[in-house]
């Protein structure tokens, strides 16, 4: 694959955005496995009570992120 001179320079941009502001990184791949849990959720909800199973991930996750103290004080 061949890249166009702006190609590369938007790449550039992006990284040295990245670098300078790690949240932005951090967001986009939380985002990504946001998009992976809904697509589970669709792939699944007509075979198991997803309401059921999204609402004992979520407490296993917040008892998780909770021990870890991620977010809270």
């Amino acid at each position: 694959m061949k890249l166009t001179k702006s190609q590369l320079k938007e790449m550039i941009k992006e990284e040295l955005l990245n670098e300078a502001n790690p949240e932005i990184e951090i967001y986009k791949k939380l985002d990504k496995i946001t998009d992976q849990v809904f697509f589970l959720i669709g792939s699944y909800h007509h075979k198991v009570d997803m309401g059921k199973a999204v609402k004992t991930w979520m407490a296993g996750l917040h008892a998780r992120l909770k021990k870890q103290k991620v977010g809270w004080k």
